[in-house]
């Protein structure tokens, strides 16, 4: 609008051009003014609804500025809270242990922020009456000056400069596609399983470096600026990111180691995971070789960010850090602590769509990491890592293991992305045969022709295994490091239909507990998410893919099209995969024979992987969370349409007769919205075999209903025969528009139902309580408000922790042990206590410094018995 010749907008209003009687808005000269009239009705109504912080309308003046602004208006209304769970690590660095929170802070005029803290443990002594000294952990506070706040280390722009990694799509001059499958270490000959091979090439640097390095076409900015040209929109976008000056008023940092420094984005599913030196307790020559050659291995902790990036935090100073007397090696002062952060390249292309202050979810996976077993030939940048080996070289200790990650974007997109995390501080000088820091390996998305996708709509969470079986290389059957790939989520295509067509039907499975022979129906371009692939670890190939039909599978190349439908293995699945699976056995270094997954429509598939030959492999329904029908319970009959997702992982264990069992839930852990009329369950099952171990069949052990639209929030945990896990009931439709809805924190025996219920009488109240109550009891359940104290504390999954166990320890003593010298003897050791830790959201009360809401329940020790193999006299 226009006031005395001059063109102005409605954010040059002050405040005192509509409140004041002699302002503009009230200027009667000015009441003809139809444009600055609109500015000031708004602004008005903006300051009577309008909080202590925001007393404006806000007004936008294009796309991205409309985008901000409405972002803005949500961020301003939602508080601190956390979706992830809380982590623990035992001792490094001088401390006894740490325990990680994370949560997502919004902030005005940026992007979403995270919140990263570590609190550490760590051994103190006090005298007691009768002059015995008493050792025993103690949680120190959050103290950023001690470096325990990770994003404030990041903003302080103090220490090592931070590193940024990402991968360039094509080699040798072909075109940059960021959004397409990459596979750098796909074998130069062999048979194609028609994905293609194109490649790229990782590059890294400081950020300016970073940014210059990065092309404009792997960021799709083609003509997208049309005020600058293509180098400058890159560097507009990009060096925003990275918190560089990028010309513009727009900035995630205005001034480093300030309160208006957000350089790391917000943390929401990505539940971070911490990996230590190799510590595993594997009978295995290979093993104890690669433990004892990366003993010197900081311990790091990797979770991705919405804004892009996957982080690695150096956790604390290793052994060699702290015999000197740098703090920041020693991540004890306020200084950058990240060893690097990683762009996957399908993220390039997104990222200016959080520009400049737009929440967006771009990298939302949950990072999966595990020792695997691997083969090096030659040294250096060449190296050619092989993740695998044959039972001679198991047999005489030849190879060595790899630390491998692998991670999904996320539930906004399909795909999946691999690094070797062997080696990861880029500064480390300890011996490697491969360079240090991060190793792209490979990111499956869509098939050579970036047109077509191999998963569904979201992506899930991965795991790692290994697998031994043939490859058809030539070289026979051995054991071979593989990554299980869910399809994740789809679209359900017509309310009210129901598929397949006639209905299916199963056996094994519990009598009493029919399965479902039709699901909802499903969007049919979302074929990628009816899947399960296996590829191998080290190039991304892929061995297998279990779908419905190999005719569902339509590529713009018919070679590729046949290649890839040779290595599909046909199975059942009417519903998107969108669990996380978990492999059976499950320890490190250990062969696995089977994994089980589950559905969107509340479904459990087992995976028979045992055999040699992956032609053989197959997917077979394991139980149906929505049965067809059950005597004795009224949420049964169950439709096509009543089934809730299981996204959460099963729970694996065994009996002590060696049955394996699972402990599974449904439910949808995004949308949380009022939703009377749906039900989840929580199911204990076991999987009995025949005399003669031919057959299995699912018996139902117990299972507990969750009506009222409640379900299970966050993993579900099993200590000492207990199963720990949270639950959330969403507010009823009639509630408050204040009201967060309500939770509860369950304990109950794994396999044993509650006393009175039989395999002849109804099994619907659930297991056996274990929960600590009030008044040293045991109860089922609690709820969240009883445990926390307040009625706004929502519980989103737990975690079982033990304190560190303390001790003395005498000098040496110069008196002969056995023959054999001096020893040191270990007196007044004090054994840490167990405990169920919990964010608990926007309510209950903040860790000591820190910014996240953290509970505890003290939890019984377990009643385990030692047993004695052997003994010895250890010289030192």
């Amino acid at each position: 609008f226009e006031v005395a010749g001059t063109q102005r907008t409605c954010n040059d209003l002050a405040d005192s051009d509509f409140t004041d009687g002699s302002g503009l808005c009230n200027d009667p000269a000015h009441f003809g003014n139809t444009a600055l009239q609109a500015c000031c009705a708004l602004n008005r109504i903006a300051i009577a609804g309008g909080t202590a912080t925001r007393r404006r309308a806000f007004f936008a003046a294009n796309a991205e500025e409309l985008s901000s602004a409405l972002s803005q208006i949500l961020t301003e209304i939602t508080p601190v809270t956390s979706r992830t769970q809380p982590v623990v690590s035992g001792a490094a660095g001088g401390a006894s242990g740490f325990r990680f929170y994370s949560s997502v802070r919004p902030v005005s005029f940026q992007p979403w922020v995270g919140v990263l803290e570590r609190q550490r443990y760590t051994c103190e002594s006090e005298t007691a009456a009768d002059g015995s000294t008493r050792y025993f952990a103690k949680a120190q506070p959050i103290d950023r000056n001690k470096g325990d706040d990770f994003a404030a280390n990041v903003n302080s722009g103090l220490g090592r400069p931070r590193w940024f990694v990402s991968v360039e799509g094509g080699v040798g001059g072909e075109p940059v596609h960021s959004r397409r499958s990459i596979r750098p270490y796909l074998p130069e000959a062999g048979g194609s399983d028609g994905v293609g091979e194109y490649r790229g090439e990782q590059y890294a640097g400081e950020a300016a470096a970073f940014v210059a390095n990065t092309q404009p076409e792997a960021m799709e900015l083609t003509g997208v600026c049309t005020d600058v040209n293509d180098t400058g929109c890159r560097d507009r976008y990009l060096r925003w990111l990275v918190g560089l000056d990028n010309g513009t008023s727009f900035t995630r940092c205005k001034a480093l180691n300030t309160s208006e420094c957000y350089l790391l984005g917000d943390i929401l599913h990505s539940t971070p995971r911490v990996v230590g030196p190799p510590s595993e307790f594997v009978r295995d020559e290979t093993y104890e070789t690669f433990r004892r050659s990366k003993g010197r291995r900081p311990v790091v902790l990797y979770t991705s960010t919405n804004d892009g990036f996957l982080h690695a935090f150096k956790v604390a100073g290793t052994p060699e850090d702290l015999e000197g007397s740098d703090s920041a090696a020693q991540v004890m002062t306020k200084a950058n602590n990240e060893l690097w952060a990683f762009v996957p390249p399908a993220i390039l292309p997104d990222i200016r769509s959080q520009y400049p202050f737009t929440h967006q979810v771009l990298l939302d996976g949950v990072p999966v990491v595990r020792d695997v077993v691997a083969t090096i030939s030659g040294e250096g940048p060449s190296a050619r890592i092989q993740l695998e080996r044959t039972r001679s070289q198991a047999a005489t200790a030849e190879g060595t293991y790899r630390t491998i990650l692998v991670q999904g974007f996320g539930p906004a997109r399909g795909g999946y992305f691999a690094l070797d995390v062997t080696d990861p501080d880029p500064q480390e000088d300890y011996p490697s045969s491969t360079p240090h820091g991060p190793r792209f390996l490979w990111q499956l998305t869509t098939d050579e022709s970036g047109t077509v996708p191999l998963f569904g709509r979201g992506g899930a969470t991965p795991l790692i295994t290994t697998l031994y079986f043939d490859p058809g290389d030539g070289s026979g059957a051995r054991e071979i490091a593989v990554a299980v790939l869910p399809g994740g989520r789809g679209e359900v295509d017509g309310v009210g239909t129901q598929c397949p067509n006639p209905a299916r039907t199963f056996t094994g499975i519990d009598s009493r507990f029919p399965p479902r022979g039709r699901v909802r129906c499903y969007n049919p371009a979302d074929a990628g998410a009816h899947s399960v692939t296996i590829v191998r670890l080290d190039s991304g190939e892929i061995v297998r893919t279990f779908r419905r039909s190999a005719d569902e599978i339509e590529l713009p190349d018919s070679n590729a099209e046949a290649a890839l439908r040779q290595r599909v293995i046909e199975a059942p699945l009417d519903s998107p995969i969108t669990g996380q699976p978990v492999a059976f056995p499950a320890e490190t270094g250990a062969v696995a024979d089977r994994v089980y997954v589950g559905d969107q429509d509340g479904r459990i598939f087992r995976i028979n992987l045992g055999s040699e030959d992956p032609d053989d492999w197959s997917m077979d329904l394991f139980f149906d969370a929505y049965p067809a029908t059950y005597a004795g319970d009224p949420n049964f009959p169950n439709d096509a349409d009543d089934g809730q997702p299981i996204l959460l992982p099963p729970v694996v264990s065994v009996t002590a007769t060696g049955d394996v069992t699972l402990n599974v839930a449904t439910g949808d852990q995004d949308t949380l919205g009022a939703s009377p009329g749906m039900k989840n369950f929580v199911w204990s099952l076991t999987e009995k075999a025949n005399a003669d171990r031919t057959q299995v069949t699912t018996q139902v052990n117990w299972f507990l209903p969750l009506t009222g639209g409640e379900r299970v929030v966050g993993p579900m945990v099993l200590f000492n025969s207990a199963l720990y896990f949270a639950s959330y009931t969403p507010p009823s439709s009639g509630a408050s528009v204040c009201s967060n809805g309500s939770g509860r924190v369950f304990g109950m025996h794994y396999t044993l139902p509650v006393p009175g219920m039989t395999s002849t009488r109804p099994l619907n109240q659930g297991g056996e309580a274990r929960l600590p109550g009030p008044d040293n009891t045991l109860v089922q359940s609690r709820t969240s408000a009883d445990i926390t104290g307040d009625s706004n504390s929502i519980v989103f999954g737990v975690t079982v922790a033990q304190q560190p166990t303390c001790s003395a320890r005498t000098q040496e003593s110069p008196r002969d042990f056995l023959g054999y010298g001096i020893h040191r003897q270990i007196t007044s050791v004090t054994p840490g206590k167990f405990e169920l830790v919990m964010h608990t959201g926007s309510g209950g009360s903040k860790v000591e410094g820190g910014s996240s809401n953290v509970r505890t329940l003290e939890l019984r020790p377990p009643a385990n018995a030692a047993r004695v193999e052997g003994w010895a006299a250890l010289v030192e």
